[in-house]
C-alpha cells in the first residue's frame, strides 16, 4: 500500500478535532493519568521514566505540595472517562431512532458495575488492640453521647484529648463529634500524620508499660480536658487507665455511661 502524505485537509481536520470537547477531555484523561502515577512512571517494579512530570510540579510550584496522595489524581481520569463516555454515547444515539435503547442499555451497564450490595454502614475495623466502638453515632432521639455535650459547655479555649489515642475507628468518631463541642483536639485521622502526633500515640498505647513518658506525652499536648472510652478497652483494660489518670492529678469531672471526663492539672 502507498504511502500517502498529510495533506491540507488532514491539517485542517486536525486542527478542527483539536477544538472540540473531545479533544479536550482526551487532553485530562491523559494529563491526569501521567500525574497519578506520581514522581516516576513505573510498571510494577521496573521504572520506566524517574523524572515524571508530577516531581517536577512538585518541587516547582507553590500549592502542588498539598497534593500529597499521586494516585487521587485517578479521580479525574475516571471524570474525562465519563464525559468521553457520555460524548461517544451521544454521538452513537444522535439522529437514531434506536436511541433509547443504547440509553437503557447503557444504564443497565452503568448500574451493573457500579453495584454494591449489601452496603455496610458504619463498618469498624477488626478489634486489635481495642474494641469496635458501637455503630449508632446518636441515639433516638437525635441526641450525641452525653459527654460531648458537656465538652459544648466546656470553656471555649480548652483542648480536648480522647483516649484511646491512635485507633484509626475511635479516632475518626473524635474528629465526628468535634462537630458536637468545637474544641480544639488532639485526635486527628488523615492520609498523613505528624511525627509528633505519632510520638503522643505511641507513649499513650503503653500506659501500662511506661506510664512515665506517656503522662509526658499527655501534658507534651498541651490537652486541658480527656476523655476517656473505657469502652474501648479490652479485658478489663480501662483500670490501669483510669488508675494512672488520677494518681497524675486528673480530677473527675463526670461520668457519662462508659465515658468519663477529666480535668488535666497544668
Amino acid at each position: 500500500m502507498p504511502f500517502r502524505s498529510a495533506g491540507p485537509h488532514d491539517s485542517t481536520a486536525a486542527r478542527a478535532w483539536i477544538q472540540t470537547e473531545t479533544a479536550w477531555w482526551a487532553l485530562v484523561l491523559v494529563g491526569a493519568a501521567v500525574l497519578s502515577c506520581g514522581p516516576a512512571l513505573r510498571n510494577g517494579t521496573r521504572v520506566l521514566e524517574e523524572a515524571a512530570p508530577y516531581g517536577w510540579l512538585y518541587h516547582h510550584v507553590p500549592g502542588f505540595d498539598g497534593l500529597r496522595v499521586p494516585a487521587r489524581f485517578a479521580m479525574l481520569v475516571a471524570l474525562a472517562l465519563s464525559v468521553l463516555g457520555a460524548l461517544g454515547l451521544h454521538r452513537l444515539t444522535n439522529g437514531s431512532r434506536r436511541a433509547g435503547r443504547w440509553l437503557a442499555l447503557t444504564t443497565l451497564l452503568v448500574l451493573a458495575e457500579g453495584g454494591a450490595a449489601p452496603l455496610p454502614l458504619n463498618a469498624g475495623e477488626p478489634p486489635g488492640e481495642y474494641a469496635v466502638p458501637g455503630a449508632e453515632l446518636y441515639s433516638e432521639a437525635g441526641r450525641p453521647p452525653a459527654v460531648y455535650e458537656a465538652l459544648a459547655a466546656a470553656q471555649p479555649d480548652a483542648v480536648v484529648l480522647e483516649l484511646p489515642l491512635g485507633s484509626p475507628p475511635w479516632d475518626v468518631r473524635a474528629v465526628f463529634y468535634s462537630t458536637v463541642h468545637w474544641r480544639r483536639l488532639v485526635n486527628g485521622y488523615s492520609g498523613g500524620f505528624p511525627q509528633r502526633y505519632v510520638a503522643s500515640a505511641a507513649a499513650l498505647s503503653r500506659i501500662q508499660t511506661d506510664p512515665l513518658p506517656a503522662w509526658s506525652a499527655l501534658r507534651a499536648s498541651g490537652a486541658t480536658l480527656v476523655v476517656l472510652h473505657r469502652a474501648a478497652y479490652l479485658n478489663g483494660g480501662d483500670a490501669p487507665v483510669v488508675q494512672w489518670l488520677e494518681n497524675g492529678g486528673a480530677a473527675r469531672i463526670g461520668t457519662f455511661g462508659t465515658d468519663v471526663l477529666y480535668r488535666v492539672p497544668r
